[in-house]
């Protein structure tokens, strides 16, 4: 919950997380007229046996940071209800699932790229042009992964890495997992902020050291966030939070 709320109000306008609880629990087929604004959206709850236990993860997404199957399962009633169908391409505006419901058959099962099968569970929006997302800069509410801190630039808060290290697997030029910045002050260009909840144990290439580390990890056109923006106003962060410099890491 903690993750969707925060991927919700991530992005540059109004965010929605929706819960359906067990509304339609033991339902068959039906419209969601609560979200077709957004195309339509089919509904079912009608599981053998009732509440349904096993949870997949289908997708990499910000808002499953973190999460794991084993985290979505066995919770005595794990999956109330599950989506037969829903707006899904590769728009802005439409969404993919994130999880399912396990080796479910009937109205809605689909098979997935990893070959597994089941209801789609948990869905989310397509998540576009992601570089310089910014993060949370609280215990507990970030997204980062423990290899990087949620940490101020001059662009907002986003996950940073050690001095040294990139994001694992990813290629140098990806603006959607790594980046570095334009800084207006020098000695920080070294800087790779990563995709929250992306790991970062990689090491630099060791071609490129001192002031030139990391070099290969290209800079992204990040921008200010805009005036009222939350996550950079100054009564945000902790009044003795400051940039953090390379020998305090």
């Amino acid at each position: 919950m903690t993750n969707g709320i925060q991927f919700a109000v991530s992005g540059k306008g109004t965010g929605l997380y929706l819960s359906l609880s067990q509304y339609y629990q033991d339902q068959p087929s039906q419209s969601l007229p609560i979200l077709d604004q957004f195309g339509k959206f089919t509904i079912r709850g009608d599981f053998s046996g009732g509440c349904y236990e096993n949870v997949h993860i289908v997708a990499t997404h910000v808002a499953l940071a973190t999460l794991t199957d084993a985290s979505l399962s066995n919770w005595q009633c794990s999956v109330h209800e599950a989506f037969v169908d829903y707006p899904s391409g590769s728009g802005p505006r439409d969404f993919k699932a994130l999880a399912i419901a396990l080796n479910v058959t009937g109205p809605g099962s689909r098979k997935f790229p990893d070959r597994s099968f089941g209801v789609p569970y948990i869905l989310a929006t397509n998540i576009t042009a992601p570089t310089c997302q910014l993060c949370i800069p609280f215990p507990g509410q970030n997204l980062c992964h423990p290899t990087t801190a949620c940490s101020l630039t001059p662009y907002g808060n986003m996950c940073l890495t050690r001095p040294g290290y990139k994001a694992d697997g990813a290629a140098d030029d990806n603006l959607s997992v790594q980046w570095r910045m334009e800084w207006p002050v020098l000695g920080q260009e070294h800087r790779v902020a990563v995709f929250p909840g992306r790991s970062a144990d990689t090491l630099c290439d060791s071609k490129n050291a001192g002031p030139e580390v990391c070099k290969e990890v290209s800079i992204a056109d990040c921008a200010p966030p805009k005036v009222g923006d939350w996550r950079f106003e100054s009564s945000y962060f902790e009044a003795d939070q400051e940039i953090m410099h390379e020998e305090e890491l």
